[in-house]
C-alpha cells in the first residue's frame, strides 16, 4: 500500500494540496480530522445500504472510495501503512492458541495465549523509523495484502467468497460499526501512535470488507487513483495557462 501512497502524493502536488512527508500529529484534529472520517463514515453507510439490497457492484464502488480517503488520511499525516499493517495481521494470528482456536471469555471477548506479545513498542519503533528517514517501503501493492488477509482467514475459520458477492446483513453492520468505532477512536487519539494505530484497523477493517464480499481491490483502486491523477493534472495545467 506504500505504492499507492506515493501515488496519492502525486494527486495532491498536482492539486496544490499539502500532506506531511513524515509522520505527523494533528495538531488542529477537529478540522483535519472531520473531513476524513465524515468521508470514510460515509461510504462505509453507502456500502451498507446497497449490501443490504444487494447490489454488488454499488457495494464495490462504496468500499473502493473508502478505501481511497483511508489510504489518502495515511497520506495526509505522512505515514506509510504497510508495516503497519503488518504488525495487525501478525498481531491477529499470534491470538491463535495452540489447537488452532480462538479463545473468548464470557463476555465474548478474546483472551490471548501466555506467550502474546503486544505490538504497541512496534508501533512506535515503525513511527519513529519514517520520522527519521529509516523506513523502507515494501513495494507491496493492496492486492498482495489481500492474499494475506485470505491466509488469516483460512487459519481463524472465517468464511470469505472466492467471487464477488454481497455479504450477509449482519456481518456487514458489523463491519461498518467497527469503521465507525475506530475512527471515532482516532477522533480522540492524544497521539500519534494511537492516531496511526486506529487508522490502520479501520484500514484493516476495510480489507476485510474485501475479502468477504470476494474482491481484490488491486484493479479498482488503481482505476480510481488513475482518474484523480488524470483530473488533476487537467487542473494543474490549468493553473499555469
Amino acid at each position: 500500500m506504500d505504492l499507492e501512497i506515493e501515488k496519492i502524493k502525486i494527486i495532491r502536488d498536482n492539486l496544490g494540496i499539502e500532506y506531511n512527508t513524515t509522520p505527523t500529529f494533528f495538531l488542529n484534529k477537529f478540522s483535519q480530522k472531520d473531513s476524513i472520517i465524515y468521508s470514510i463514515n460515509t461510504e462505509m453507510a453507502k456500502l451498507e445500504k446497497e449490501n443490504s439490497e444487494g447490489n454488488i457492484e454499488e457495494c464495490l464502488n462504496h468500499a473502493v472510495l473508502a478505501l481511497y480517503y483511508t489510504l489518502d488520511a495515511f497520506t495526509q499525516q505522512g505515514i506509510y501503512p504497510d508495516s503497519l499493517m503488518e504488525l495487525l495481521i501478525f498481531d491477529e494470528f499470534q491470538k491463535i492458541w495452540p489447537d488452532g482456536e480462538l479463545h473468548y471469555d464470557n463476555l465474548l471477548r478474546k483472551v490471548n495465549p501466555p506467550d502474546y506479545r503486544s505490538i504497541d513498542k512496534d508501533i512506535r519503533s515503525e513511527l519513529k523509523d519514517m520520522q527519521e528517514g529509516k523506513y523502507q517501503k515494501s513495494g507491496k501493492q493492496i492486492g498482495s495484502f489481500y492474499k494475506n488477509f485470505q491466509e488469516l482467514y483460512g487459519y481463524l475459520k472465517i468464511k470469505y467468497s472466492d467471487n464477488p458477492t454481497c455479504i450477509d446483513k449482519e456481518r456487514m453492520l458489523f463491519h461498518v460499526f467497527n469503521v465507525a468505532r475506530r475512527l471515532e477512536d482516532y477522533s480522540n487519539s492524544d497521539f500519534l501512535e494511537e492516531e496511526a494505530e486506529y487508522l490502520s484497523k479501520c484500514l484493516y477493517t476495510i480489507m476485510c470488507v474485501f475479502v468477504e464480499m470476494g474482491i481484490n481491490p488491486q484493479i479498482y483502486i488503481d482505476s480510481v487513483i488513475e482518474r484523480m491523477e488524470e483530473k488533476s493534472l487537467k487542473k494543474k495545467n490549468a493553473r499555469k495557462k
